[in-house]
């Protein structure tokens, strides 16, 4: 069985701990914290850098290190090394809830039970040597299945000493920090269900102190998920240099860029909004600082209608055109245009076909959907794909909110309307810009 394992990033004490783990949702359950054996409870000594894969403790005048996490398949095992005067010594660790039950243990003497003072429950080894010689002990806990690593409470005891420390083990104290960084289509500062998330996007987190502890992209829908994270507080923060090649000139954050966060539980919504700066584009078109090779509607139902009754001149083939429609029906919000009926044509026809008037509504549904073939077909702003799709997501959302009001009035309150005047007049212009037409719907009717 092939095991694939992310490097997380867990803190304890003082120290950074670069362990492995697999992603996946943890349990939340109540565990022993620092506080609740502050006494002797002996933070982990320092580390030698973030590549050092072991954990050092010093408890009770004996040297604790954690060697490491076997999967051999079926079982998953973690290995720890005691060096010390091995007289009245007894080490404890705690076998946490999130692990499977029924662990085997080597030695196989190691005792379990929930009655100690700090660690419950736990396994427990007392060495049978009665000299206070210097001696290595090496001590395994074996679980069935795969057990991602986690911070787990050790004690060790000897004559009337007791100190606890905590140490790289099975899954215990790790929280997931998530979000999605998205289009704000309606300004809103919330996350709607009908709003696309940017793709590929940067995203840092840093621990208290500003120390970079981690680097992620977002995905294909702009969610992005830090795992295996020690508790504690921390800060996300998005590359904006990173959103798309011209974010900072066309895109702007509708909220901070960076956010603090506590986890242990987890820290989920944790997102980031942005809008496009719709102005600043169609100037820049306008100017030809922006470069659009984009058709108008008219040439794109043309093309549809020859496809569709072989009548006539075409520059684009019947099946090209029919994957242009397969493409669209998937490139952002399913919702928007799912061109039903066959290949889609006549459905995409229909809507380059209508006759809106006044209505810009309609119009900018027509726009819309030419500056989707535009795409598809590596037309409009060439130099910057990647903005060109932000924008298509911010105005699905829109056109989304005229096909579906019923959605649009069930959502969070809003200052403003998604299909507001001016929110649509705004995509309205922006698209028409990219399809080389005049803005407001291009040439009429």
């Amino acid at each position: 069985m092939k095991t694939l394992t992310k490097l997380c990033l867990l803190w304890a004490g003082t120290i950074l701990l670069l362990i492995g783990c697999e992603s996946g949702a943890l349990l939340q359950e109540e565990l022993p914290t620092l506080e609740e054996t502050e006494e002797t409870f002996v933070n982990s000594e320092k580390r030698t850098g973030l590549n050092a894969r072991t954990t050092s403790l010093d408890l009770s005048g004996f040297q604790v290190t954690y060697d490491g996490q076997v999967f051999d398949g079926s079982e998953t095992t973690f290995t720890y090394t005691v060096t010390g005067p091995a007289k009245d010594m007894h080490f404890r660790l705690e076998l946490p809830g999130c692990a499977p039950a029924n662990p085997t243990f080597i030695p196989s003497n190691g005792t379990t039970g929930d009655n100690d003072p700090f660690i419950n429950p736990g396994v427990e080894w007392h060495p049978a040597v009665g000299s206070e010689n210097t001696n290595s002990f090496t001590f395994e806990v074996i679980y069935p299945g795969f057990v991602k690593e986690g911070l787990v409470l050790v004690s060790v005891k000897s004559n009337s000493t007791t100190e606890v420390g905590e140490i790289v083990g099975a899954c215990a104290r790790v929280f997931n920090i998530s979000g999605v960084v998205y289009t704000d289509a309606n300004d809103n500062l919330f996350l709607d269900n009908d709003e696309t998330g940017i793709d590929a996007v940067t995203v840092n987190l840093n621990d208290e102190f500003g120390a970079l502890v981690a680097t992620t992209v977002t995905d294909p829908d702009g969610g992005y998920l830090f795992d295996c994270i020690a508790q504690g507080s921390y800060s996300v923060m998005v590359d904006t240099n990173s959103v798309v090649n011209t974010s900072t000139t066309y895109l702007q954050p509708i909220l901070p860029v960076e956010l603090d966060v506590t986890i242990g539980p987890d820290a989920t919504d944790t997102n980031f909004g942005f809008t496009p700066k719709t102005t600043e584009i169609i100037d820049a078109l306008a100017l030809e600082q922006l470069l659009t090779t984009g058709e108008d509607f008219k040439f794109w139902r043309n093309e549809l209608k020859v496809a569709i009754t072989g009548n006539g001149n075409s520059e684009i083939d019947k099946n090209t055109l029919i994957d242009y429609v397969a493409e669209i029906r998937t490139l952002q919000l399913l919702e928007v245009y799912p061109l039903e009926g066959g290949d889609g044509l006549q459905a995409a026809y229909d809507i380059l076909n209508l006759k809106p008037g006044n209505d810009d509504e309609l119009k900018l549904t027509r726009e819309l959907l030419t500056t989707e073939f535009n795409h598809v077909s590596g037309r409009g702003l060439t130099t910057d794909l990647d903005l060109q799709l932000v924008l298509i997501g911010w105005g699905e959302s829109i056109v989304f909110d005229i096909l579906n009001p019923e959605s649009a009035s069930g959502r969070q309150s809003s200052a403003t309307s998604r299909t507001s005047g001016s929110s649509v007049e705004d995509a309205l212009d922006l698209f028409g810009s990219i399809n080389k037409s005049s803005g407001g719907g291009g040439a009429g009717n």
